[in-house]
C-alpha cells in the first residue's frame, strides 16, 4: 500500500513520519513538498493512519488528520492435481498448485484422500488444504479446488491348468489358476468363468494340444484379465498282443497261429501277426510264436505296446515198425 503526503509550501524541507496510532510505520524525506511511503506490513482490516511533518527553519511541525485505510484479503487458491492408480497399489504422491501467495508467506499445500490400497475401483476426492506455520492465512480469501483420484482395475493373470488324458479318451474338464490377487482377494470375488477350450478331440493322436483360455463370462469389479494357455497332453493307451500256444508233430506244417489283442480303441485298424522260426524240418522241441502288429493306418504311435510270446511245441511223429514176413523148413 502506497501513501503520499504533501506539505505546503512546496519549498518545505525535512521529513514526514507515517504512523498508525503511536506505532511508526516509516519515515520519508520531502522532495518538492511531497513524500511517498510504501508498506506491505499492514494486516487485513481498517487502519487509522497519520502523517507527521517534523518542520524546518521556515515551517512549523504539523500532523495530518487521521486517514482510514482498509486492507482487504488477497485471493489464495489451492488446486489439487488429478491422479490415478491401479486397485491394490499405494496412493501416489499427491501434488497441486497454489496461486496468489504474497510477500513470500510460508504457506504450502497439503493433499489427502479417503482412498486406501483396499478401496475398490472408482473415483475418490483429492482434498487440498493449507499448511500455515506462520499464521498468515487470515490475510487471504481462500479457494480450494478438489481433484479426483481414479482407481483402475488391477491385472489378474488367468492360466489354463495343464492336464492329460489317454488316447481316444474324452477331454477332461479343464480348470484354470489365477495369479495377481491383492488385498487378500480370492476367487470368491469373481463372477462367471473363463472359457477353456482345446482343439483336441477323441480322435486326436498322441501329443500336446493347447488349452486356450479366454474371457468367457468372467467378470470382477476390481480386476481386468490377461490369459495364458495350458497344455493338454494326450498320452498312449495300452495295447497288448498275446500269442496263443499250440503244437504239431515233427515233420508237419505249422498250424495257423492265433492270438488276442487287448486295448484297441474306436475301431483302429490294427491286427495281429504271428510267426515262428520253426519249419516242417525243425526237430522236436519248443519254438517261440512271435506276435507283431499290422497297422495299415499308422495308429500304433498312439499306444504303448506289450507283446506276449507263446510256444509252438513240436512233438514226436509216430513211426510204425513192421516185422517182415519170412520162412524156413520144418
Amino acid at each position: 500500500m502506497t501513501f503520499t503526503s504533501t506539505v505546503w509550501p512546496a519549498t518545505a524541507s525535512g521529513t514526514v513520519t507515517f504512523k498508525e496510532g503511536a506505532n511508526t510505520l516509516g519515515t520519508g524525506t520531502l522532495s518538492g513538498g511531497a513524500v511517498t511511503f510504501t508498506t506491505s506490513g499492514l494486516t487485513v482490516g481498517a487502519h487509522s493512519l497519520t502523517a507527521a511533518y517534523g518542520g524546518d527553519s521556515n515551517c512549523a511541525a504539523s500532523t495530518s488528520s487521521p486517514l482510514t485505510a482498509t486492507v482487504i484479503k488477497a485471493s489464495l487458491i489451492v488446486t489439487a492435481d488429478a491422479r490415478n492408480r491401479a486397485y491394490g497399489a499405494a496412493n501416489p504422491t499427491f501434488t497441486g498448485t497454489l496461486t496468489g501467495i504474497l510477500n513470500g508467506d510460508d504457506i504450502t499445500g497439503l493433499y489427502t484422500t479417503a482412498a486406501t490400497s483396499a478401496s475398490p475401483v472408482g473415483t475418490y476426492d483429492i482434498v487440498p488444504a493449507f499448511s500455515d506455520p506462520d499464521g498468515k492465512l487470515g490475510n487471504y480469501s481462500l479457494t480450494t479446488n478438489r481433484a479426483l483420484l481414479t482407481v483402475t482395475q488391477a491385472a489378474l493373470l488367468v492360466t489354463a491348468d495343464d492336464t492329460n488324458r489317454l488316447y481316444r479318451a474324452t477331454n477332461p474338464v479343464f480348470t484354470a489358476s489365477y495369479s495377481g490377487w491383492l488385498n487378500g482377494d480370492t476367487t470368491a470375488v469373481l463372477d462367471g468363468a473363463p472359457a477353456l477350450t482345446s482343439t483336441a478331440t477323441v480322435a486326436s493322436a498322441v501329443g500336446g494340444y493347447p488349452i486356450e483360455a479366454a474371457l468367457g463370462t468372467l467378470t470382477a469389479t476390481n480386476y481386468s484379465f490377461a490369459f495364458t494357455n495350458g497344455t493338454l497332453t494326450v498320452s498312449t493307451a495300452a495295447l497288448t498282443i498275446t500269442a496263443h500256444a499250440t503244437n504239431r508233430v515233427y515233420g508237419a506244417a505249422n498250424p495257423t497261429f492265433t492270438g488276442t489283442l487287448t486295448g484297441i480303441l474306436n475301431g483302429d485298424d490294427i491286427t495281429g501277426l504271428y510267426t515262428t522260426a520253426a519249419t516242417g524240418a525243425s526237430p522236436v522241441g519248443t519254438y517261440d510264436i512271435v506276435p507283431t502288429f499290422s497297422d495299415p493306418d499308422s495308429k500304433l504311435g498312439n499306444y504303448s505296446l506289450t507283446t506276449n510270446r507263446a510256444l509252438l511245441t513240436v512233438t514226436q511223429a509216430a513211426l510204425l515198425v513192421t516185422a517182415d514176413d519170412t520162412n524156413r523148413l520144418y
